[in-house]
């Protein structure tokens, strides 16, 4: 119930923020669980584990610093994504929405 009421008492463009925030982390978690286990562009269905480890797991923190308002926990998680995310923006197909993931994130936590 906290939670709910520091939301309430947020203005609007940290509203803004968290919104920005919890659907950058949805959609990179969505992209990634994709690529991992539903990947259009491999035969193999090998699932390595270090990359729930290192791109999965961001996003789950993410989505937890949107909601509690932590901008640190979100830059850390920006810092993390940004090499693989910038290198997935520039392929074809359905991942280079990694690009929309990074810029979702950067406006959390410019609104924050």
């Amino acid at each position: 119930m906290k939670i709910l009421a520091s939301y309430s008492e947020s203005n609007l463009l940290q509203k803004v923020g968290i919104i920005f925030g919890l659907l950058g982390s949805i959609l990179g978690i969505t992209l990634w669980v994709i690529l991992l286990f539903f990947n259009p562009y491999s035969r193999e269905q090998q699932v390595s584990y270090i990359y729930i480890l290192t791109q999965i797991f961001p996003g789950v923190v993410g989505l937890v610093s949107a909601i509690l308002k932590k901008v640190w926990l979100m830059v850390i998680v920006f810092i993390i994504l940004l090499p693989l995310g910038f290198y997935m923006a520039l392929t074809p197909g359905v991942f280079k929405y990694f690009g929309l993931v990074l810029v979702f994130y950067w406006f959390s936590i410019c609104f924050q």
